[in-house]
């Protein structure tokens, strides 16, 4: 079975720059823009991605998830003549139990970690979808290279594209259903959105980075009804800071739904303007309530 490494296509030992270097290419490698004679194949291979990318480029996920790749159990060893079992019994059992704990520790990291991202353990979940809102003068940051248009900083591993409104998900019983989401953004370059899609009911969250003078961001989002809130600004500093002092943040009027009504899936187009004075359906926010 694959390891999010080799989905990345870097070792183990790859730094966080490679690994965003690794994502960004693969990501534009595989989009189904790009391949549309392949494009749910290509689908699949973005989800994998985002999945791969969401783990490796968080310091604490990825620490949990080496920890969970070291705790592997190692491959069997086969016998061509006389099986392990008649050699000696007791080993056999010994070695039984040894696997049976060795797959529980395994499953439950794995089960822990698939709560962390659907946002379940309440104090890791809740510090995840916060943001840090900084005080710190302009001057004392340090501008960063923003994410690249599209990308999911966080919920990468909930989403699917094109037609894929029915599938399962890393091993979940049963089926999620999704729906799209369009988002229009302005030609003119220089403007970029943080924007934050947040599901009370699940406690499921999006947050989706995007440039304006890009293509429109289409994508396929879990069912459900979502606030919205948006930070916007020209110069990135980070998730702790997003746009420094020239932030202004915004929340959404109504809500997002997305649902499937029969066979047909149904969610929601957003329009992003430059001019944050005329956007339709948005009031303005403080920065404590975003």
């Amino acid at each position: 079975m694959k390891t999010y490494y080799d989905i990345l296509e870097v070792s183990q030992k790859a730094s966080p720059e490679i690994i965003k270097s690794a994502y960004t290419t693969l990501v534009k490698k595989y989009h189904p823009d790009n391949n549309p004679a392949f494009s749910k194949e290509c689908s699949e291979m973005i989800m994998q991605l985002n999945s791969a990318y969401e783990v490796l480029s968080d310091p604490s996920k990825r620490k949990l998830y080496d920890q969970q790749l070291c705790n592997q159990p190692s491959p069997p060893y086969t016998y061509s003549s006389v099986s392990a079992s008649e050699k000696n019994p007791s080993h056999t059992l010994h070695y039984a139990m040894i696997f049976f704990l060795v797959i529980s520790l395994v499953y439950l990291c794995n089960l822990g970690l698939r709560y962390v991202r659907l946002g379940v353990l309440t104090d890791t979940a809740e510090t995840e979808h916060q943001t840090v809102i900084s005080t710190v003068s302009d001057e004392a940051l340090i501008e960063k290279d923003p994410p690249s248009h599209g990308s999911f900083l966080e919920g990468g591993k909930y989403i699917s594209y094109n037609d894929l409104y029915n599938i399962n998900v890393d091993g979940f019983r049963g089926h999620f259903k999704y729906a799209p989401l369009e988002i229009n953004v302005p030609e003119q370059k220089g403007t970029m959105y943080y924007l934050k899609f947040h599901c009370p009911s699940t406690d499921q969250t999006y947050i989706i980075f995007a440039h304006s003078g890009e293509a429109n961001i289409r994508v396929n989002l879990l069912c459900g009804d979502y606030d919205l809130t948006y930070a916007v600004g020209s110069k990135w500093y980070g998730k702790d800071h997003l746009f420094g002092s020239e932030t202004r943040y915004y929340k959404g009027n109504s809500i997002f739904s997305f649902y499937h009504d029969g066979d047909v899936a149904r969610g929601e187009s957003l329009i992003l303007y430059q001019d944050t004075n005329v956007h339709v359906g948005i009031e303005e926010i403080d920065a404590a309530d975003f």
